[in-house]
């Protein structure tokens, strides 16, 4: 009876601690990344950093991109999700790098949009590839 907790008749059915975890380490990681661009759009401007300016703030979304697309291999790395996780997470990260490299060499309003748009689609995209990967035959 290994993996079973005594009482629990159907351990199976339980998701893994790990998944918990993970998923809620790909959800802080992905709001860090886009709060930077997310904090004035409500009123129509992307947001700045006042204190430091926007070319920091620029870098600083492309290393929290960087992380970001690290973290989102975790559930590759720990064998918690398989190949259709690992290349949608690859692929969609990459997507998400290029915006973020785009917006630190060339700044526009257009393209701030377009990158806190694509975080948004990024974020139910990475947790579908989750779920598909784990349910798919």
């Amino acid at each position: 009876m290994e993996g079973r907790l005594q009482g629990d008749p159907r351990p199976s059915e339980r998701p893994p601690v790990r998944l918990t975890f993970v998923a809620a380490a790909v959800l802080v990681a992905t709001l860090i990344a886009s709060a930077l661009l997310a904090g004035n759009e409500v009123r129509g401007h992307v947001a700045e950093a006042v204190t430091h300016g926007s070319k920091l703030t620029r870098l600083h979304m492309l290393l929290y991109t960087v992380v970001l697309v690290a973290t989102t291999l975790l559930p590759w790395v720990i064998q918690m999700a398989g190949l259709i996780y690992l290349v949608a997470s690859l692929a969609l990260g990459t997507g998400f790098l290029i915006y973020t490299w785009k917006l630190y060499r060339a700044y526009s309003d257009r393209l701030a949009r377009a990158t806190f748009n694509y975080s948004i689609v990024y974020l139910a995209a990475i947790f579908g590839a989750l779920l598909v990967d784990k349910y798919a035959p």
